[in-house]
């Protein structure tokens, strides 16, 4: 890929910037906690809306890397006006507010410092609704509107500059076009420094300036190492007052999107390096560095990439006080990661067996296995089962065994199948759960038959095998 094409690309993928909170489909527990604060030492926040019922009810969350929690809930007092109360703080910290608890459309608000917010605005639409008498947030939402206006001439200037690169004298003029730029995006952190230095320390975030015209531009390879290691300079990632700042995950979710696009050829080990390498520039254990990694893992989550595994482990090493349910989580979205790859260990299956008894896949080592996931009530499946157990016959003395995963929800018919099929192998297993079965949702299972073959070591080996394909693989792997 050329620079051209990578100087476009980047700048179309983050031309706009993300006013609202990061948007993650991980389930958050309600746990209300009661503001200790006094009439001398608080910060309140008003919702004066209209259209609302007396049934409407409005949450305050907060950001925790991968998480959010809802920390406070209201509803209307008799006047019909939405009231939170928090403790004052000595730096500005954003806050999520969120209508009727639901948490998919959540709209940032900077509160703290200032003794009294007021938002304004139709009660069913958060998001549009304004901040008022709140120089801050008004500080917020202007330097956004003025970043990416700035973002939008860049990305122009790009694309005029793309289309006539082997043009010298277009190319220089569009390259005099982009450090133009460059100076206006100083001159507005230069700004925010001395009217808003909290907002400014955002802005400085997601300022990235031409590769072209910096004067470090020679120490780099090219402008994709350049990127790597130059996207955040102009943010001095070690200030505590970062920790404060959720905003952190999406530019880095966005950041890793570059990093990881196949048209860059960057291989695994360079991707960890430039990533681990990101990582470090944060305080250990801090907020800041909890939300860059929680904006790392989402987008390989998200590209069902295999760093994902080592920045959860890195992520749960960090921060060893999470919650046995978020850690629950966090490990079952690396498990369907790892059901999706080859050569990575199959994870566990733990399920009760017909007579009750909990029968695992770790029991099974030393043996290939393949993991069929199907139901009573599936039709291919029960058409496919006569292959499966002609297969089972086959090679069942040179050390091939099925584990059998039933996504049943009524015993009865589960068992009858298992009988009228012939399915002779001891290994039938269902928790009786239907979509829900756990082993299923581990596998990311959306539709059966569907199945894993996992070698003597517990590694998979093969997905989704069916028919002629699964009967090509055994007899690759048993000689015949």
């Amino acid at each position: 890929m050329s620079m051209k094409n990578f100087s476009f690309l980047l700048v179309f993928l983050l031309s706009i910037s993300v006013l609202s909170a990061q948007k993650d489909k991980t389930k958050v527990t309600a746990k209300r906690v009661e503001a200790k604060a006094s009439s001398f030492d608080s910060v309140t926040l008003v919702l004066q809306l209209d259209n609302c019922s007396a049934a409407d009810s409005f949450s305050l969350w907060q950001a925790e890397g991968l998480f959010r929690d809802p920390i406070l809930f209201t509803k209307p007092n008799g006047e019909g006006k939405f009231t939170f109360k928090l403790v004052r703080t000595e730096s500005p910290r954003f806050y999520f507010l969120g209508l009727n608890q639901e948490s998919n459309q959540l709209r940032p608000v900077i509160l703290g410092t200032e003794k009294e917010v007021m938002i304004t605005g139709a009660c069913f639409n958060p998001m549009n609704t304004e901040v008022k008498n709140s120089k801050i947030n008004a500080d917020y939402t202007d330097a956004f509107r003025k970043a990416n206006q700035l973002k939008i001439e860049m990305n122009k200037v790009v694309q005029n500059y793309q289309l006539n690169y082997n043009d010298a004298s277009f190319r220089k003029q569009y390259e005099d076009e982009m450090l133009a730029v460059d100076k206006k995006k100083l001159a507005l952190l230069d700004s925010l420094k001395k009217t808003s230095p909290f907002v400014g320390k955002i802005i400085a975030l997601d300022t990235y300036t031409s590769y072209q015209h910096d004067s470090k531009k020679a120490a780099y390879k090219d402008e994709v190492a350049y990127f790597a290691t130059q996207y955040f300079q102009y943010a001095n990632l070690k200030d505590v007052e970062y920790n404060n700042v959720p905003y952190i995950f999406e530019l880095v979710r966005n950041y890793a999107q570059v990093i990881l696009m196949p048209q860059l050829s960057l291989s695994r080990v360079q991707q960890k390096e430039i990533f681990s390498n990101f990582i470090n520039s944060f305080p250990a254990q801090s907020m800041a560095r909890k939300y860059a990694l929680s904006g790392l893992m989402t987008k390989m989550f998200e590209a069902q990439h295999p760093l994902s595994i080592d920045f959860s482990d890195l992520y749960l090493a960090d921060f060893p006080t999470e919650s046995e349910q978020r850690k629950a989580q966090l490990n079952m979205m690396v498990n369907q990661i790892k059901a999706q790859m080859l050569d990575l260990p199959a994870p566990e299956i733990a399920q009760a067996d017909t007579t009750g008894t909990i029968r695992k896949l770790s029991q099974m080592k030393g043996k290939i296995v393949l993991v069929d996931f199907w139901a009573s009530w599936c039709g291919p499946c029960r058409r496919e089962n006569p292959n499966v157990v002609k297969l089972y016959n086959k090679y069942k003395d040179k050390g091939f065994d099925i584990l059998s995963v039933s996504l049943d929800q009524d015993r009865a018919r589960w068992v009858k199948a298992i009988n009228d099929d012939n399915l002779l192998w001891a290994s039938h297993v269902s928790d009786l759960k239907f979509w829900s079965n756990e082993a299923a949702r581990t596998y990311g299972v959306s539709s059966i038959p569907s199945t894993v073959l996992v070698d003597k070591e517990g590694l998979i080996i093969g997905r989704n095998l069916r028919g002629e394909a699964l009967e090509q693989k055994l007899t690759q792997i048993f000689g015949f």
